[in-house]
């Protein structure tokens, strides 16, 4: 079973980059502490282009994995996004987010 603690959600305007970047973040652990991947696909919503889709790093401080993607929107509307969170036994979770960009 995988251990993961999944948020999503846009950076405080003082992080907010310029290209308009939404900020897409998940935080996981392996029990077996093993590596974990991550997949982030688009399933609803106007066209958006995912940055960097399977992004992870480690940190040692949380000792959890983690995905720092980005999704840049090109229009107002509503966008749903799915994670996968997978271990190296196959074994995954998946968690779907709907982001309203204004």
């Amino acid at each position: 079973m995988l251990s993961a603690v999944l948020w999503c959600g846009a950076a405080s305007s003082a992080e907010q980059p310029r290209d308009n970047r939404v900020k897409l973040h998940v935080k996981a652990s392996d029990p077996n502490g093993g590596k974990l991947t991550f997949k982030w696909v688009q399933l609803d919503g106007p066209a958006a282009k995912i940055l960097d889709a399977t992004a992870a790093n480690y940190d040692d401080n949380s000792k959890k994995w983690l995905s720092d993607t980005y999704f840049i929107p090109t229009k107002a509307g509503v966008y749903t996004f799915q994670v996968t969170v997978k271990n190296e036994d196959g074994l995954e979770t998946k968690k779907m987010y709907v982001l309203e960009a204004k």
